[in-house]
């Protein structure tokens, strides 16, 4: 398990993972030295072309008729948004194209571009479930941080102490060269590794929910052209004032609904064979039976109620995050 919760850029224990649209995970310093600017979009041969004159004005027909019809409901919409639940995965085709990417990160496992916008890699989204799991694996197993100034050249030393105000794991050595407690520096607050990496789970959780944009704005919209949460400015002031934005806890109680939808799926009369033998299995070996023993049967019957839902097409089963 040990091998899945490293970087496999930097290969060290992965700090604030991030993930690729190829579901891979990357350090977001990783993602960040990984990110290049994005190849300009490929003009095609109509893209200039003027539309004719009786095009336009059927176009300027049409939206008259869309004022007036607009006026007659008595609600004025300066724009249509797709419905949250029926929309197609990739929109509907009256949504406005997704933005040209500015950057794209290559990933370095499969080497599948993950476009960004003009954030770059602090756009991506943050891997929560796999940072836990990295932070309760070194508290687990008491796992040594290593000295972030330690010459590169040679494995680092084991730090010792984390400076608050630096944000700096230091070892011994590297603490009394660059750390010293006189002057300025002696009004640091120094702490053990322990509290060290509490503190920078607090700090991140305060950054969380932040505009990667504006980080003074929280985020309270979900622009469905771009899948991603802004704010405020972003929606006045930035790139998505054009595009298709809900408010954000619309969009979660929808994603919601879809979830409890498919639970019900998995448990309608289809799939209850599998699980009423699953469950009989298990109330005939009692729970005090082996795990050797238990192994081969659930493994069997994961494997054909994943098969069923394969063939069927209801789910698309993607990591979760949280």
């Amino acid at each position: 398990m040990e091998e899945e919760l490293r970087c496999s850029q930097c290969t060290g224990y992965y700090h604030v993972p991030v993930i690729l649209v190829c579901r891979h995970a990357l350090c977001l310093a990783c993602a960040g030295a990984l990110q290049k600017p994005a190849a300009p979009p490929a003009r095609s041969e109509d893209e200039g072309s003027v539309a004719p004159a009786e095009d336009l004005h059927e176009t300027s027909e049409v939206d008259k008729l869309s004022v007036l019809s607009d006026a007659d409901s008595g609600v004025s919409c300066s724009s249509r948004p797709t419905s949250l639940v029926g929309a197609p995965e990739g929109g509907s085709s009256s949504d406005p194209p997704p933005p040209p990417p500015v950057y794209t990160i290559a990933c370095p496992q499969c080497s599948v571009l993950t476009p960004t916008d003009e954030a770059g890699a602090q756009g991506l989204t943050r891997f929560k479930v796999l940072a836990a799991v990295v932070d309760k694996h070194l508290e687990r197993y008491q796992v040594a941080e290593p000295c972030q100034l330690c010459d590169a050249a040679t494995a680092p030393r084991p730090a010792q102490v984390f400076c608050d105000q630096c944000l700096v794991f230091y070892c011994g050595p590297c603490r009394e060269a660059c750390h010293p407690a006189r002057g300025p520096l002696a009004a640091h607050w120094l702490v053990s590794v322990a509290e060290g990496r509490a503190l920078l789970r607090a700090r991140r959780r305060e950054r969380e929910g932040r505009c990667t944009h504006h980080p003074q704005e929280h985020v309270s919209m979900y622009c469905l052209t771009c899948r991603l949460p802004v704010c405020v400015l972003c929606l006045h002031h930035g790139r998505h004032h054009a595009h298709d934005v809900h408010a954000l806890n619309a969009v979660t109680k929808t994603h919601k609904v879809s979830t409890d939808a498919n639970v019900l799926i998995i448990q309608s009369t289809e799939f209850q064979p599998y699980f009423v033998s699953v469950n009989s299995f298990n109330m005939a070996s009692g729970l005090p039976g082996t795990i050797a023993c238990c192994q081969p049967k659930i493994g069997a019957e994961y494997q054909t109620v994943m098969g069923i839902c394969q063939c069927h097409g209801k789910f698309r089963f993607e990591n979760s995050v949280c």
